[in-house]
């Protein structure tokens, strides 16, 4: 079985889809060119957040968005 991933360098879209959901797998790249990893699924919900098609807690967003920019901070 191949696996397949969904990769995003969009913090907010990376953050909107761990608000939904989605486990963040892990955060590859160098410094300054970082990418969010996501299981394939992930893919077609990132065009959710640009249709404003589902509504998400305004609490998980944020906790999503300040959990993933500690995440960079700290491997920096």
């Amino acid at each position: 079985m191949s696996y397949v991933e969904f990769r995003t360098a969009d913090t907010q879209i990376a953050a909107f889809l761990i608000a939904i959901g989605h486990p963040l797998r892990r955060i590859d790249g160098p410094r300054g060119r970082r990418e969010f990893i996501f299981d394939a699924a992930a893919e077609a919900s990132q065009f959710e957040y640009f249709a404003d098609s589902r509504l998400v807690s305004p609490r998980k967003l944020f906790v999503a968005y300040r959990d993933l920019k500690s995440a960079l901070f700290a491997i920096a």
